[in-house]
């Protein structure tokens, strides 16, 4: 069982599609600022070109995870990014043309517009759909399930700390609470439920991906609720603080999650590079 993984460049699907739009029209107005409005694609050899800048930019937006935290980039960041993404493109579009000696074909002022342009479009895009998207409390699907499982004392800022970013990755299924017995049965909507053997029911029955134990130094480690979870192939997100590498566990990494250094334990962590090849 591998783990999820919502950061892939695919969750960005939107930015993607933008992107590739985006291309096509500063290549049509750089072609356009050397030749007159004229039909860009009517000419095979920019025809070509275009549909290659496409190939390009996917290649390239997948092994430079170029989507990667894109809705939490700040504007001077994002300008960087996608400065890096479009020199990357033009450094391709240049060696294939003098790779395949056909550099000759093409206007030397259109393909020096093109990465400006390009640069100004990709910018100016991206930081409206990210207004957009803010506007409209950010992407809803692609989340990863994820239980909270705490104590009496902390739980209520360990939610707030997940749901205060509208960006997150993770959507909370469910809050644990490992002391105490006289507890609300919902915070804000979310289900609450109390003790390790209510806890591993609540997981078994609704879908959880993954777990992350935030537990006051006063209050045990779950031990057997932990080993629970990794039966059921649930990934466990521990506190850096109070986790424990083990020797036998070969999948574990130090992550960091809304704010919260962890010790992430899964039966296997695959990037979607790793995927894609296996």
């Amino acid at each position: 069982m591998y783990r999820r993984n919502t950061s892939s460049w695919l969750k960005h699907w939107d930015f993607i599609i933008l992107d590739l739009v985006l291309l096509q029209a500063a290549f049509w107005v750089a072609y356009v600022m050397r030749n007159g409005i004229e039909n860009m694609y009517f000419n095979m050899v920019y025809r070509n070109m275009a549909v290659l800048i496409m190939l390009i930019d996917l290649v390239l937006g997948f092994m430079m995870e170029s989507y990667r935290g894109i809705l939490r980039r700040g504007y001077w960041i994002e300008f960087k990014e996608v400065g890096k993404h479009i020199l990357a493109v033009y450094a391709a579009i240049i060696i294939y043309l003098f790779a395949l000696k056909v550099s000759n074909q093409y206007s030397r002022l259109a393909m020096l517009y093109f990465p400006l342009v390009a640069w100004g479009f990709l910018y100016v895009g991206r930081c409206l759909l990210k207004k957009w998207l803010r506007s409209h409390k950010g992407p809803a699907s692609g989340k990863r399930g994820i239980m909270l499982v705490a104590s009496t004392g902390n739980y209520e800022q360990l939610v707030e700390n997940f749901v205060v970013n509208p960006y997150s990755e993770f959507k909370i299924i469910g809050i644990g609470l490992l002391d105490g017995e006289k507890n609300p049965s919902q915070w804000n909507g979310i289900p609450i439920v109390t003790g390790e053997e209510r806890i591993v029911e609540f997981m078994k029955s609704s879908w959880v991906d993954e777990v992350m134990f935030s537990v006051p130094k006063e209050v045990s480690l779950p031990e057997n609720l932990i080993e629970q979870c990794g039966i059921m192939g649930i990934t466990v997100h521990l506190k850096l603080a109070r986790a424990k590498a083990d020797e036998r566990k070969k999948k574990q990494i130090v992550e960091n999650i809304e704010g919260y250094t962890v010790l992430s334990t899964s039966i296997n962590m695959a990037s979607q590079k790793q995927l894609i090849l296996k």
